[in-house]
């Protein structure tokens, strides 16, 4: 019985849902080929990164070990990969290990909480009225948002922004979006101008046959409306649930499913146990807020991380 070997490069959001995916895929299917998939990261654990605040107001847990995502059937690889070497099938790894995070303690009735915002709105992928409630929002519990500033640098707890202005700070959380993976301009793969990996509309690499991209690494355009994909864990989820059906479709030499972009869908947490979901379907604007919307959104981070 011959053996297809699997790697799946990177435990983020697209990564483990590409191996719940592939997994589910190929289990039952009438094959005399065995699966063997490998999952190589740096870290041992998936990362939530749509917790990350988390760390800085409770004591809540962001890294699920990833032997316990998939106990059994998936080989680990604790290793930064340095190079594909697609002509050879040829992986080049380095090991990684880190020190574990320093823990914050943090005396609630002392923070003063300001979000400098540099957009004039917030969200402003939605409606401005989607952008106004999530300030009132905000505002309910004790944020403030300053728009059209943006901070330069923080040196030795003082906050420096851009109209020349400076402030104190006790601790300083930046969330200025994501770029794409440095490692990606020397891993030997295509990349655009900006440093994302080039593929078609199924995922596969520009000029490097059996390997693909999804997630943050890629940049993934639908071939329907030309819009860019987003990397937010629901569109990783999409894209890795797609990836399997085009990885068994290219193995039997069948036409592939092509990408499709996802509905706009956003959640926001707003504290323990609150929250505010918007959606645009059928020419409305739908949004949840309160409790059922932390549910939605409490299920919508879960799901995305293979949590039940």
């Amino acid at each position: 019985m011959k053996e297809l070997t699997c790697i799946v490069i990177g435990g983020g959001y697209a990564g483990i849902n590409a191996v719940k995916a592939i997994r589910k895929t190929f289990k039952g299917q009438a094959s005399k080929r065995t699966l063997r998939l490998i999952l190589i990261d740096k870290n041992p654990y998936h990362f939530r990164k749509v917790l990350l605040f988390k760390p800085a107001v409770g004591d809540e847990e962001i890294t699920i070990p990833l032997t316990r995502l998939f106990p059994e059937g998936v080989e680990f690889v604790q290793a930064t990969v340095t190079k594909i070497e697609s002509g050879e099938r040829r992986l080049l790894c380095q090991d990684f290990f880190r020190d574990d995070a320093v823990s914050l303690g943090l005396d609630p009735n002392a923070v003063r909480i300001n979000l400098f915002n540099a957009n004039k709105r917030l969200f402003p992928e939605g409606p401005a009225k989607v952008g106004l409630k999530l300030e009132r929002s905000l505002d309910a519990c004790g944020v403030t948002t300053l728009h059209g500033s943006r901070v330069l640098q923080e040196k030795e707890g003082v906050l420096t922004l851009s109209n020349g202005e400076t402030m104190s700070a006790g601790l300083c959380v930046w969330t200025l979006g994501l770029l794409p993976n440095p490692m990606l301009q020397s891993i030997g793969l295509p990349i655009t101008p900006e440093g994302y990996v080039i593929v078609d509309a199924s995922y596969r690499v520009q000029g490097a046959q059996g390997v693909y991209s999804i997630g943050d690494c890629a940049r993934i355009v639908d071939p329907a409306s030309g819009r860019v994909d987003g990397k937010t864990c629901k569109e990783a989820t999409a894209q890795a649930a797609r990836l399997g059906k085009i990885l068994s479709a290219d193995i039997a030499g069948r036409p592939a499913p092509m990408h499709k972009e996802f509905i706009d869908f956003f959640c926001f947490a707003l504290g323990p146990e609150q929250g505010m979901v918007w959606t645009h379907q059928w020419g409305l604007d739908i949004i949840f807020t309160g409790k059922l919307g932390w549910r939605i959104r409490k299920f919508t981070w879960d799901s995305a991380s293979l949590l039940k």
